[in-house]
């Protein structure tokens, strides 16, 4: 009876044994030794197994190992199965790679022996987890690669030090053989390229480019206006001087364009097996938009630094013409011109007459000094004019060379040189030209002397009348009196007993909001603001009276009305016949439009580098977070009693996955579950966001009307619940101030409204915090001013302190309560207006309270971006 009973378990074992080695998820082989164990023959080959080597049960039982498995012996399996046999301890089978021809495996072995003597192999195919292992190595390479350009786009100034950087993060870290960029102008012409791992084959390319030849991918990407690749790039590039460098790699070229702008194309070579990955496209395409967008902010800020200089050349010449009333005036503009223009030589002429042209009292002193050529004048008759002089003269059109030409005798010799008519009523009155600049003159340079040619010709005609009679000099002094009082800078006379005001033009009083008999014979010190007041007394003041001179001085004045007033000063002393200081004339150049350009600048700096922090930090996030999501989701398909092979798997452990779903709802550990995977994908939608604040995606601009648009942005925020309820924007008075005809403009509508709601919403809860400025009032203005749309959201609130103005538009600053607010509503709004519509967007207030923020959208910007 006990010997039955035994049997009966060792049966009931044997089954057990039998169900546990058919629904193990590892491979299993069990081998008898044959040949006094030289070779193993198959006695056991499970389903997992089967799975594995692709082999079925039929196929292997009953035959050697090294009949099924040809290579085992070469693998090195074969000696771990003998030693195993004949020492019978346990061994372990490091993975590696398996191929006969016709089985391909990646497994890891284990080997032990039973106690009847057979030998047992357990084997797990890890060929996913390699691929997976991979897959995040090729991950964590394309991180490193995309913050390295960032790194490099935030802090590497020069243009051609930054694009070689970035070709080098892609050949040197990235791994790709070579990459090149080509920048293009506006004409598609070729400006400059740069490479890395190509050498005589990218300078045939170059040159190339030079002569207006573009290779084919160039021509492809523009097309497109998209990534392209190509496995082979013998497809593409043919006839193209680098088709031969890399014959068996692949190619990807993707444009470089921010908005219709478009600057260049990035090209890069690489393993025909890398270019199909998504991920290595999407990096790739993801680089090209951050680049483009850096030489887009690059761009603008040119822009921006070319306007103040030439705004500041301008104002030195009209000064100049001012100050000076002799034929000093010539020699000093051409000074100021040579400078702006980086020339060596120059000169300054006007008509006496249509036929003769008048250079004496502008030549550059050392032309005339150094100048051999017999007989010099400084009258040039119609029939002397020649080359550059002649064309500029009759026809009124800028002309410059630069290639040497020839020169009378004894003439200095000229490696290039630009001309610029002056012209006044349509008739050319005089000529601005320039020669000798080191890198030679480009179109840029032509409106540029074009520009100073126009600030010049009003106030020359004014010279060349004064001239011509006295009744005609009467005229102009009547106008140089108009000028001194219309000018657009502050004019001021001082005594110098007792600092009083002698005599002012129109534009200080009405800048500082004084009537003329409010300054005369008063102290000049009523007219500075008391934050400069004391360095104006103990240093300024005295040292005028020391020196008889003081320069470019920044000062503040302060208006009637209290407010401050950003100056420079340039005085200049009037002496007596002892040589004493009896007064000055003073003239002070209102500096406020370049100080509120510096904070624009300094604020779109701040965007950029938060914005390329932002993208930073949503990058280096994201990897973690997706492990987060994988992990939790394979948790929960582990634990799904419904999930194939789920319940024999954890039937082989013991564990029954059903009672295990009651085990994890009492403890609530499927809710903390859920839990994990929600806070990861929230997680993940702020990264998103993240990425979206740091690289706004392109949007179609479509024609809106600005009123329509601002009448719907009300009425949206007046049916918000949270306004109603802890603003009370249904008291808020609303008043409209429209153009009277509807502005139409090409913006992004809904963007537009995001603005102005926000503006309203911030307007709201601001009155309804002081509540002591009487019935809240919103007043919103919309007209045209040249070609510039502009709209003013305007409140009767308490006002911005000045120290917290700076920081406004400051991402993530905010002056309300832990939780209330997040700082975005207002650096997003800058950034929608500057950045997605060439715009400007500023806040004014008042001491005594109110905001106004004024917003201002470049029509022509707008239409031409829209054409485009």
């Amino acid at each position: 009876m006990k010997t039955h009973q035994k049997k009966g378990i060792a049966k009931q074992e044997g089954v057990s044994c039998l169900d546990l080695l058919e629904s193990m998820g590892d491979g299993v082989g069990v081998y008898d030794a044959v040949d006094n164990g030289q070779d193993f023959v198959f006695c056991e080959h499970n389903p997992a197994a089967e799975k594995i080597t692709g082999l079925s049960r039929e196929q292997v039982l009953g035959r050697r190992v090294t009949e099924v498995f040809p290579g085992i012996e070469a693998l090195g399996l074969l000696e771990v199965f003998k030693r195993v046999y004949q020492s019978g301890k346990r061994e372990k089978h490091p993975s590696k790679e398996y191929h006969d021809g016709r089985v391909s495996l990646l497994v890891e072995n284990s080997v032990f022996k039973l106690a009847e003597g057979r030998i047992v192999s357990v084997y797990r195919d890890i060929s996913e987890q390699k691929r997976q292992q991979e897959q995040l190595n090729h991950l964590s390479l394309i991180r490193q690669t995309g913050l390295a350009i960032h790194r490099h786009l935030a802090t590497i100034k020069d243009l051609q030090e930054l694009l070689q950087a970035i070709c080098d993060v892609f050949v040197k870290d990235k791994g790709y053989r070579s990459a090149w960029i080509a920048l293009l102008d506006e004409n598609q012409q070729y400006q400059l390229a740069v490479n890395s791992g190509l050498l005589k084959d990218f300078t045939l390319l170059a040159e190339e480019m030079e002569k207006g030849l573009l290779p084919p991918c160039i021509h492809k990407t523009m097309e497109e206006e998209q990534l392209i690749w190509q496995k082979s790039q013998q497809s593409l590039c043919e006839g193209c001087p680098m088709a031969n460098g890399y014959p068996d790699a692949a190619l990807m070229s993707a444009p470089l364009q921010h908005g219709t702008k478009f600057y260049g194309v990035i090209t890069v070579s690489l393993n025909a097996k890398m270019v199909t990955n998504i991920e290595e496209q999407e990096l790739f395409t993801e680089m090209s938009r951050d680049i483009a967008l850096s030489l887009f902010n690059r761009l603008q800020r040119e822009k921006r630094e070319e306007h103040e200089r030439e705004l500041a050349v301008r104002d030195q010449i009209s000064r100049t013409f001012v100050i000076h009333r002799d034929n000093n005036l010539f020699g000093g503009v051409l000074d100021i011109v040579l400078a702006a223009m980086v020339s060596k030589l120059g000169v300054f002429g006007y008509l006496d007459g249509p036929d003769m042209l008048i250079i004496c009292p502008s030549m550059t002193t050392s032309v005339w000094e150094t100048c051999q050529m017999s007989g010099r004048t400084i009258r040039f008759p119609r029939k002397k004019w020649a080359g550059i002089w002649r064309e500029t003269l009759e026809t009124g059109l800028t002309k410059y060379a630069n290639t040497p030409f020839s020169v009378p005798k004894g003439h200095l010799a000229v490696a290039n040189s630009m001309a610029a008519a002056i012209i006044y009523d349509n008739r050319v009155i005089g000529l601005l030209q320039v020669a000798e600049k080191a890198k030679g003159y480009t179109e840029k340079d032509a409106r540029l002397l074009e520009n100073l040619a126009g600030t010049i010709a009003p106030i020359l005609q004014a010279r060349l009348e004064q001239q011509q009679s006295e009744e005609k000099m009467q005229e102009a002094l009547a106008e140089y009196a108009d000028l001194y009082d219309n000018a657009p800078d502050m004019f001021i006379s001082v005594a110098a007993d007792g600092a009083r005001i002698l005599q002012c033009n129109q534009t200080l009083l009405a800048t500082l909001g004084y009537t003329k008999d409010e300054l005369i014979g008063h102290p000049v010190f009523k007219i500075y603001h008391p934050a400069c007041l004391a360095e104006v007394k103990n240093d300024v003041f005295p040292t005028f009276c020391r020196t008889g001179i003081i320069s470019n001085r920044e000062l503040l004045l302060q208006r009637k009305d209290g407010s401050s007033l950003p100056v420079i000063l340039d005085a200049t002393a009037i002496r007596d016949t002892k040589n004493q200081v009896v007064q000055s004339r003073s003239i002070y150049h209102n500096i406020s439009e370049r100080k509120n350009l510096e904070k624009q600048q300094l604020i779109s700096e701040k965007m950029t580098t938060i914005a390329s922090l932002a993208a930073g930090v949503a990058h280096e996030i994201n990897t973690p977070l997706s492990g987060i999501l994988q992990a939790s989701q394979l948790i929960e398909m582990g634990l799904d009693p419904e999930g194939k092979g789920n319940r024999a798997l954890a039937a082989a452990s013991g564990v029954d996955l059903v009672k295990l779903q009651d085990y994890l709802q009492q403890k609530e550990l499927d809710f903390f579950l859920a839990g994990i995977k929600e806070s990861a994908t929230t997680a993940a939608h702020i990264v998103a966001e993240l990425l979206q604040f740091s690289r706004p995606q392109e949007s179609i601009l479509m024609e809106s009307d600005l009123t329509e648009l601002i009448g719907r942005s009300i009425e949206l925020a007046q049916a918000d619940y949270g306004l109603k309820k802890e603003s009370n924007i249904i008291n808020v008075e609303f008043v409209r101030h429209y153009s009277p005809e509807p502005l139409w403009v090409n913006c992004l509508a809904m963007e537009i409204q995001q603005v102005i709601i926000n503006l309203i919403k911030n307007a709201c809860q601001a009155m309804a915090v002081a509540n002591s400025f009487g019935t809240p009032r919103i007043i919103l203005r919309v007209e045209q001013h040249g070609k510039m749309a502009v709209i003013e959201v305007e409140d009767n609130g308490p006002g911005i302190p000045e120290d917290i103005r700076a920081q406004i538009f400051d991402p993530f600053f905010t002056t309300k309560d832990v939780g209330e607010g997040t700082g975005l509503g207002l650096s997003v709004s800058y950034s929608i207006i500057t950045d997605k519509h060439g715009g400007t967007i500023r806040v004014e207030s008042a001491p005594d309270g109110g905001a106004r923020f004024i917003i201002e959208l470049p029509m022509e910007l707008i239409g031409e971006k829209s054409s485009a």
